[in-house]
């Protein structure tokens, strides 16, 4: 619609004045912006526009104009991003404002807890659609608040876990493991443990985490400890301080070896005490750099009072408890054992002795005690004996077992197997051995008559085979002796001769007779012999005596060395061997016996081997047979167990071995499964001696008078040409 009337005008200078007001008000409305130390934002719902004070840029480190609302919901914490709905609810004038504490990701990674507070702009009192935003860094207060709260959690759970420890009673081991578990729980850290303090070692009384990760398969340094001194837990024991260190690596008391091999990169100490006396730590680690905080250490501190309380209660009534109970055990022991049992001092004088190890020497403890060392062992036992007696003192050794013989009173010699354990003082230094002592007199007996058997038994069936053979070979001689003399003159000097040949084959035939009858007790004599070179005349022997469906196959290493040993025990070790094989694979099958150098190191040895680490010398006999179940094998080496029919079995050939092996300072293990078949491994100690034996132990080569064998078999490194009978 048209106006016909012109407009008012308004003077000149009152536009002039109002402008002019207006630029000054709008100037001090964007200095008052700029100037708030909170966060504000103004934004136009409609448009997007954005302005934001310096404050905000700064509580957000980003850029301005990179602060937009879709970025600010990306920067939110994705735990805190559920609160946008409140936004989404006030951008649809569903809400007229709203507040919300919520934490946002700052442009350098760190997170920070604002308070927001959302509201419309209004215009005649009616929300626009322009809205002002306030951002208030609240992480002071939050961090305090969560502090507080992680405090009151702690200690709420310290009082449940002394209320468990008063649960525990006087089982400090429980205490110390209950300590354990949740002290990792409480602080988050990757292993703790409780080392007891013993003389000038630590040793590990409790473990979790990283420790018993580290300790798994160490049974030695569980047990006997870490030393205290140049360690960083021995400078919080000597200053009698906590320590907490958040960079390991960075600490010179570190051992920063064992903590990058571990993963440990921080670490609290706490000692315990009894009293003013430091008795330990608790200890607990981290895997990463600055992991802990004053809060944790405080924590520690905390639990090891807990700790130190419930140690010294227990450690006194365990003390009491101990000494009453020892003495009963110990007067138990020396008065009702059946075995014979004694202590011995550090130069192995005896110290006490119990009435049966009296009645099996036939002296008095008094008598004892006033005897020299070497005075009740027979003298070529005795050196052995001080030797294992040394390495026990030395620390080489913590106990030992072997067999050796006793001179009694009367003078008779009787022979006992030892089983010695080291004692130690508090501070770890050897004080006394203790000794179980088993007359086996009887079955040495038995074992001596048992080798003697059974090589006889042996010595029978080869003599059978030659005699067999060396007969067939007599009736060609007497068959053609007979023929000849018929086609010369009775008064001949060719009849003459032929009368002596068939006098010499009678002779012959008789001593095929006599090999029937052959066996007899040797002299046994130690010696460095040639296991190559008995395990190849000892296989040809055999061959004739394992039967036709028996493939034996030797692997004899090249360069082998030397083993001290019987030469004849080790023969009737291999005769019983292959002889047993041969009698598990009753269809026939395949008997394999190997040598080998080895080198035994502690990694090597396992509960099965009761061996130092060193360099022996391996003989294995393996067979195709039947196998063994795991019954069969815990029994194997009993005296008298047999799985054979009756009658056709003693039980006494696997013992047999299982003796001349540990009498060789050796030890035998058994792998066998069920239809899998047995392998049989002796290891015998590797010999430094370099005494001539050509004519101690015998020859690979047969002999001129020896039987040949129709088989072929080789003794080359590895070879395994097979010999069938």
């Amino acid at each position: 619609m048209r106006h016909d009337s012109a407009p008012e005008r308004v003077p000149e200078n009152t536009l002039v004045d109002h402008a002019a007001s207006e630029s000054a008000e709008t100037l001090r409305m964007r200095r008052l912006f700029a100037g708030i130390p909170t966060g504000v934002m103004s934004h136009d719902l409609d448009t997007g526009a954005i302005e934001v004070n310096p404050a905000m840029v700064r509580m957000l480190g980003y850029p301005a104009a990179e602060i937009t609302p879709d970025n600010l919901r990306r920067w939110t914490h994705p735990d805190d991003r559920g609160t946008s709905v409140l936004h989404d609810e006030f951008d649809q004038m569903k809400r007229k404002s709203y507040e919300v504490e919520k934490r946002y990701i700052r442009g350098d990674g760190k997170t920070i807890w604002c308070r927001v507070v959302v509201e419309h702009l209004l215009d005649d009192g009616a929300p626009t659609r322009s809205a002002i935003s306030i951002f208030e860094d609240i992480s002071e207060r939050k961090l305090a608040e969560l502090a507080l709260r992680r405090q009151t959690d702690r200690l709420s759970q310290i009082v449940d876990i002394q209320r468990d420890v008063a649960a525990a009673d006087l089982d400090l081991v429980a205490v110390m493991t209950l300590i354990c578990q949740r002290t990792e729980t409480l602080v988050g850290s990757n292993g703790a443990a409780v080392m007891l303090l013993e003389g000038d070692r630590l040793v590990f009384g409790a473990d979790s985490g990283i420790f018993s990760e580290s300790l798994a398969g160490h049974e030695e340094l569980k047990r006997t400890g870490l030393a205290v001194a140049g360690s960083i837990t021995g400078w919080a024991l000597a200053h009698n301080e906590s320590v907490l260190c958040n960079d390991m690596q960075g600490d010179v008391r570190a051992n920063r070896e064992i903590c990058a091999r571990d993963g440990i990169c921080a670490m609290i100490i706490v000692p315990l005490r009894h009293g003013e006396t430091p008795i330990g730590v608790l200890q607990i680690v981290g895997t990463r750099v600055n992991m802990f905080e004053d809060e944790d250490l405080r924590t520690i501190e905390l639990l090891s009072v807990v700790l130190s309380a419930a140690m010294s209660h227990a450690n006194e009534f365990e003390a009491k408890r101990l000494q009453v109970e020892a003495l009963a055990r110990l007067r138990t022991i020396i008065e009702g054992a059946s075995i014979g049992i004694t202590r011995v001092d550090t130069e192995a004088r005896v110290l006490e002795a119990n009435p049966a190890f009296e009645r099996l020497i036939g002296y008095t403890t008094a008598e004892l005690q006033e005897l020299p060392p070497g005075k009740i062992t027979h003298p070529d036992d005795w050196g052995i004996h001080i030797d294992l007696h040394k390495d026990l003192m030395s620390g080489k050794t913590n106990s030992y077992r072997y067999e050796k013989r006793y001179v009694r009173k009367d003078g008779e010699f009787v022979w006992c197997q030892l089983t010695a354990v080291l004692e130690r003082d508090p501070n770890g230094r050897p004080t006394a051995v203790t000794t179980m002592i088993e007359d086996i007199s009887d079955r040495k007996e038995t074992e001596s008559q048992l080798r003697q058997a059974q090589k006889m038994d042996a010595v029978g069936q080869l003599s059978a085979g030659i005699a067999h053979d060396f007969n067939n070979l007599l009736m060609g001689v007497l068959g053609y002796a007979g023929i000849a003399r018929g086609e010369v003159e009775a008064d001949s000097r060719a009849a003459e001769c032929l009368g002596k040949i068939e006098e010499s084959a009678q002779v012959a035939a008789a001593l095929t007779r006599q090999l029937l009858a052959f066996g007899r007790r040797q002299t046994l004599q130690m010696r460095a012999i040639d296991l190559n070179a008995l395990v190849a005349e000892t296989v040809s022997l055999l061959s004739r005596v394992v039967g036709e469906q028996v493939e034996l196959v030797p692997v004899l290493a090249s360069s082998l060395m030397r083993v001290q040993s019987d030469a004849s025990q080790i023969e009737q070790v291999l005769f019983n061997l292959v002889l047993n094989a041969r009698d598990a694979m009753p269809d026939g099958g395949t008997v394999t016996v190997e040598t080998r150098n080895v080198e035994l190191t502690g990694d090597d040895l396992t509960q099965h081997l009761e061996l130092p680490p060193g360099d022996y010398v391996m003989l294995a006999v393996t067979d195709t047979g039947t196998g063994m179940t795991g019954d069969v094998k815990e029994r194997l080496f009993e005296p008298f167990f047999t799985t054979k029919e009756v009658g056709n079995g003693t039980g006494l050939g696997l013992p047999s071995v299982y003796g001349i092996v540990k009498q060789s300072l050796g030890d035998i293990e058994v792998i066998s499964e069920p239809g899998e078949g047995a392998t049989f491994r002796i290891y015998l100690p590797a010999s430094d001696m370099s005494a001539e034996i050509e004519d101690e132990a015998p020859s690979a080569a047969p002999r001129p008078d020896a039987p040949v064998s129709s088989g072929r078999w080789s003794t080359g490194s590895a070879a395994t040409t097979g010999l069938r009978h």
